[in-house]
This record gives C-alpha cells, sequence and structure tokens, in this order.
C-alpha cells in the first residue's frame, strides 16, 4: 500500500530479493536489534527484516528532507513500524513529527551526535592564539551546502582590508557525486581568479587521526554553511562538534540546527547565511578580541563537555536498545 505497487510487481522488484537475503542473513546470526541510517536501501532492507523476524529496530535521521528521489524512502512507513528513531536535533525530531505524526513522538530520541573526545580533549591544554596570523580550518566535504564560496569571497575582503590570517580547506569531493565535484572545481576557480592561493588552501581528506593536529594548528573554525534551493541543508555537523572538543571557537552561519550547538557569542559567532562581508567582520572581530576569544574557547569546550561528549549522548540511547532486545 505505501509503494502504490502490486504484490506482483514487488515480487519481481530486485529490491525485495536484496531485502530478503538481508532477512536471511540476520536470521543466521541471531541479530536481536537492527540499526540504520536515513531512509534509502538498507533502511528499507531493515524494516523489511526486523517486520518478518520480529525484532526491534531503529533508524537514525540526521537530516533528510528530500522525499521523492528514492522509490524505496517510504519515511511514513517507516516513522510508523520503527521502535526507535533517532533524531539528530530538535529540529530534526519536529520534521519527523510533521511527517509521521504525533503518534511517533514517544519512539523519537533525540541524540545529538557523540564524538569521542579522548585524541580531541588534550589539545585543549596546547590551544593558544597565534600572535601575527590568524589561522582558520574548515573540515568538510566539498559540496554546494557547504558555502565554501562565501568563505573565499570573505577572504578577499579579509586581504583588501590588510588583514593577516591563512584558512585551510580540509576534505575532498564525494567519489562519483556530480555535484561535488562541481563545486570542487568552482571553489578552486574562485580561489585562482581571486589570487587567493597563498592565503587559502585545498588540503584534501585527512584520516580522522590527523583530525586533533589540524584543529591544534587553527585559532578558529570557520562553517559558512547554506540552506540549498532543494531544503537540503547540514543538521549539526560533527567537525563542529570536534572543533568545540579541542576548544576552538566557532565562526559559523545560522543555518539548520547549528545553533542547537553554538550560541552566538557563548561558543562562537554567528552571521547570516552567503553574507560574505558579515562572515569577514565576524572573523576580524574575534582575532582582534583576545578576551572575546578566550570566552569563546572556555564555552565551546565547556559545551561540548555537558551536552556531545558520546559518554554522554549515548546514555539514553543504550537505555532505550537494552529495554527493547529485554522484551
Amino acid at each position: 500500500a505505501a509503494t502504490g505497487r502490486s504484490l506482483a510487481a514487488l515480487r519481481a522488484d530486485p529490491m525485495i530479493s536484496r531485502a530478503s537475503t538481508f532477512t536471511r542473513l540476520c536470521e543466521l546470526a541471531n541479530a536481536r536489534y537492527l540499526q540504520s541510517w536515513f531512509f534509502y536501501d538498507q533502511s528499507f532492507m531493515t524494516m523489511f527484516a526486523a517486520q518478518v523476524l520480529g525484532i526491534p529496530r531503529g533508524i537514525s535521521c540526521h537530516v533528510d528532507h528530500v522525499l521523492d528521489d528514492h522509490p524505496w524512502k517510504l519515511v511514513p512507513l517507516q516513522l510508523a513500524t520503527a521502535d526507535l528513531v533517532l533524531a539528530i536535533s530538535n529540529r530534526t525530531r519536529e520534521e519527523l513529527l510533521h511527517l509521521g505524526g504525533p503518534d511517533c513522538a514517544p519512539r523519537i530520541l533525540v541524540k545529538r551526535i557523540g564524538v569521542a573526545a579522548d585524541l580531541l580533549r588534550p589539545v585543549r591544554a596546547r590551544r593558544t592564539r597565534t600572535n601575527n596570523t590568524f589561522q582558520l580550518v574548515s573540515i568538510c566535504r566539498l559540496e554546494p551546502k557547504k558555502g565554501l564560496l562565501t568563505l573565499v569571497d570573505a577572504c578577499e575582503l579579509l586581504r583588501q582590508r590588510g588583514r593577516r590570517f591563512r584558512v585551510r580547506l580540509v576534505g575532498g569531493e564525494d567519489p562519483g557525486v556530480p555535484t561535488s565535484a562541481a563545486f570542487a572545481a568552482a571553489v578552486r576557480q574562485r580561489i585562482a581568479s581571486l589570487q587567493l592561493g597563498d592565503l587559502v588552501t585545498l588540503e584534501g581528506p585527512v584520516g580522522n587521526d590527523g583530525i586533533p593536529a589540524v584543529l591544534a594548528a587553527a585559532d578558529a573554525f570557520v562553517a559558512p554553511y547554506v540552506e540549498l534551493d532543494s531544503g537540503d541543508k547540514d543538521g549539526i555537523p560533527t567537525a563542529i562538534v570536534e572543533a568545540m572538543a579541542t576548544g576552538l571557537p566557532i565562526v559559523c552561519s545560522r543555518v539548520g540546527a547549528i545553533a542547537e550547538a553554538v550560541t552566538d557569542g557563548e561558543q562562537g559567532l554567528m552571521v547570516p547565511q552567503r553574507d560574505a562581508a558579515a562572515l569577514a567582520a565576524a572573523i576580524e572581530r574575534l582575532a582582534d578580541d583576545t578576551l572575546l576569544w578566550n570566552r569563546l574557547s572556555a564555552g565551546a569546550a565547556r559545551r561540548f563537555d555537558e551536552e556531545f561528549d558520546c559518554r554522554v549522548t549515548d546514555r539514553e540511547l543504550h537505555a532505550r536498545v537494552r529495554k527493547l532486545v529485554s522484551r
């Protein structure tokens, strides 16, 4: 009924064969709980297996506004049949309630991205402001919603004003995603056309073990993210949370659910999206005001410890899963 297709058509679809095979594997593994992410193939297979085998399942929802780009999303059905729905933010929870109705409210748990801070927290002890050149870092995939063109334009304004700064853009393209490749090319072209290559560097992806050193060398983390016309936007980006763990102040756009991690004037400075002048002004303000920098650094570290350390974020999840598998 949810697909609008006949039973014969469903039986002939390769996705049903995949879901059946996955179900058999779960049965052989004696699975007691299944967890999936977003609303694509894997979540359909998990929903199918849980229904057939009679075992509980959860689904994690970061952000997923696009509902018609895949025939097996079936978002209302997913929400109606999941035993546990993890929302990355309060904003995501409200979106899910709009899609699934009030009946799914008791099964929605707001679970923020939890980060293991064993390698990140020690960076705080070494955290000092650089004296001359203000060092900025942005860690993200090269894709349109990251807003890096606005950052490059802000860098041109900073250079025109004679500011001393460097920006490291750490991250790579999404393999096989045309929009990512096109955006990466546009960023490179903008840097070249403005002759900013000596101030803004594209460094490619870095493994998890290299992230602490990248963040340790920075004075601020910049996240100029935007909401696309399709509605696609970030939730609470992991990179921002990791930066907060090291005590880095955040300069970011007021978009998505970022405001649930960064409060303007407490953990960072927030600016309107796609506003290069406002972004440049915020960077200047942070570079010039050591007291502000110290306060935001301490605020970022404190909020991470209270809300985003995985030892904090995962407690309720573990309790819910234990309850589901013991019933």
